[in-house]
C-alpha cells in the first residue's frame, strides 16, 4: 500500500474582529484541505514559528508544502514604505513563510503557492509587489472580485513550454480573482507561466526547485471546473518523484 503524501499547509495568521479573544488566530480554510485530500494527500496544518530548528523539523515531517492566500505581505520586505492602501499584514508572519520557503528549498520540498502564497514566493526571489492594483497597476481588469469567489471572471493566458500548459492542456484557462495585490517585478529564478489580460503576471514557475504558484484561487472552484483540482495533483504527483 503507497503512503498517503503528507502536505504542510502554512497556516493563516490573522486578528480576530468582535471577538472576545485579543490574540491573533491561526487556520486554514477547509477548500485547501478538502482539495489535497480529493488529489490524494493529506494537509497538516504549520503554525507560526520562529526557531530554525522547529520548521527544520516540520519540514522533514512533510513531503510538500502548499502556502496559501491570506493577509498583504509588508512591503519593507520588498524595499518600500507601506502605501494607505496596503491592508493588514503581519511581518513575522512573512518572515516565517520565506524561512518555510528556504527549508523546503534545502530539503527538497516542492512547494504550490496560491495567491498570497504566489507573491510570498517573488518576494523570497527578490521580486516586489504592486501594493494594490487599483492604485499602482491598472482598471482595466478587476482583481478583487470578492463577489464572486467560485466564478471565472478573467482568463490568464498560459505560455507555450510552461509546466502550467502542459498541466491544463490549454492555452487560455479562465479564473477566478480575489486580490488587490500582484506581482510587481518577477523575481530571480522565477519564470512567468500565466499572464493576465492586462499583462500583470498570475501564475510563476521555478522548475529548478521544485515550485509553482498561481494568483488565482483554484480550491474554490471546485464544483464548477474540475480542473481546478489539477494544481493539487501536481503537487502531490511532485512529492513521489
Amino acid at each position: 500500500m503507497n503512503r498517503i503524501p503528507l502536505i504542510g499547509l502554512a497556516g493563516y495568521l490573522h486578528t480576530p474582529v468582535n471577538s472576545a479573544f485579543t490574540y491573533r488566530q491561526e487556520n486554514t480554510n477547509e477548500a485547501y484541505t478538502s482539495a489535497i485530500e480529493k488529489a490524494g494527500g493529506y494537509a497538516l496544518l504549520l503554525p507560526y514559528t520562529a526557531d530554525g530548528k522547529r520548521l527544520e523539523a516540520a519540514v522533514c515531517a512533510v513531503d510538500g508544502i502548499l502556502i496559501p492566500g491570506g493577509l498583504d505581505v509588508d512591503p519593507e520586505l520588498y524595499g518600500e514604505t507601506a502605501m494607505p492602501c496596503c491592508k493588514e499584514h503581519h511581518r513575522d508572519m512573512d518572515l516565517f513563510q520565506i524561512d518555510l520557503i528556504d527549508m523546503a528549498i534545502r530539503k527538497n520540498r516542492p512547494i504550490l503557492g496560491i495567491c498570497r502564497g504566489l507573491q510570498i514566493i517573488n518576494v523570497h526571489h527578490g521580486g516586489t509587489l504592486y501594493q494594490d492594483l487599483d492604485e499602482c497597476f491598472t482598471k482595466q481588469v478587476s482583481h478583487s472580485r470578492l463577489d464572486s469567489p467560485g466564478s471565472a471572471v478573467h482568463e490568464v493566458v498560459l505560455k507555450e513550454g510552461c509546466m502550467m500548459r502542459k498541466l491544463f492542456g490549454k492555452a487560455v484557462l479562465s479564473v477566478n480573482s480575489l486580490h488587490h495585490q500582484g506581482i510587481k517585478r518577477l523575481g530571480g529564478g522565477l519564470a512567468p507561466a500565466a499572464v493576465c489580460t492586462d499583462g500583470l503576471v498570475e501564475g510563476i514557475e521555478d522548475g529548478k526547485n521544485g515550485i509553482f504558484a498561481v494568483q488565482w484561487h483554484p480550491e474554490a472552484l471546485m464544483e464548477t471546473e474540475e480542473s481546478s483540482l489539477l494544481p493539487f495533483k501536481k503537487l502531490i504527483d511532485m512529492t513521489r518523484t
